[in-house]
């Protein structure tokens, strides 16, 4: 989505004051044209999971110390209308605790995504501990983050990944956090929409989750889902 993409870019350029590295994957698009920003492009599809893990093996390779790694999605979009600098204000938070995971801005009430705990606003524009988010425009303390593991590969489409990372951060008594100071949208099935994707979202969640349980039950066993949920949210600020 080459629109979606330089939106996004153009934001970024725009409003981003502190230093960074700007990276921009195209996975394996074969219905447009990559976006005029493209860093580099993925000859084929190895879905959401395999396009930021190559776009953080990038970022490896420039050879900087990171002190953290923000992950952005095409389907997620930024206000125009909102010129503070998004990634002062989620940098703040890590920077303010060291113990914080990650930290995700808010969603706004318009987006058709499934984490209802992650809607604007709560909290006087306040970040609020949360026991899980989804991975949308999400920012990493890289510390934490490489030391959990950044992400499970086998899951191709992304299913599973945040609710296992979640847990694994929760397990390590890290803090997970909801920034209602700085919301953007969600827009889960704008590619099927525009007929990109190659599949109809019924058809990737239905191969998604059945993915994520035939990696994950092995593992975690046949409840894996409720125990990702629920188990060590009572020590993490749960609203």
């Amino acid at each position: 989505m080459p629109e979606r993409t330089d939106a996004l870019v153009e934001h970024i350029v725009d409003t981003v004051k502190l230093p960074y590295d700007l990276i921009v994957v195209d996975n394996g698009s074969d219905l447009v044209d990559p976006s005029k920003n493209t860093t580099f492009k993925i000859p084929e599809n190895i879905q959401t999971t395999g396009g930021f893990l190559r776009g953080l093996e990038y970022a490896d390779s420039l050879g900087h110390d990171y002190f953290a790694h923000w992950l952005i999605i095409t389907s997620a979009r930024f206000h125009k209308g909102n010129l503070k600098d998004p990634l002062k204000e989620l940098m703040d938070v890590l920077e303010g605790d060291e113990l914080a995971y990650a930290v995700q801005p808010s969603i706004v009430f318009d987006s058709d995504q499934a984490w209802s705990k992650m809607m604007f606003p709560r909290d006087g524009g306040l970040p609020r501990r949360a026991w899980g988010i989804d991975y949308i425009s999400t920012l990493f303390r890289a510390k934490h983050f490489n030391d959990i593991g950044r992400y499970r590969e086998e899951l191709t489409m992304m299913w599973g990944v945040p609710g296992e990372c979640n847990w694994k951060a929760r397990k390590k008594g890290l803090h997970i956090y909801v920034h209602d100071g700085y919301s953007m949208s969600k827009h889960t099935d704008i590619g099927y929409k525009m007929d990109r994707m190659n599949m109809t979202s019924k058809e990737r969640r239905e191969l998604a989750s059945a993915e994520s349980d035939r990696i994950l039950e092995p593992i975690y066993g046949k409840r894996y889902r409720e125990r990702f949920g629920h188990e060590y949210r009572e020590t993490s600020g749960e609203y």
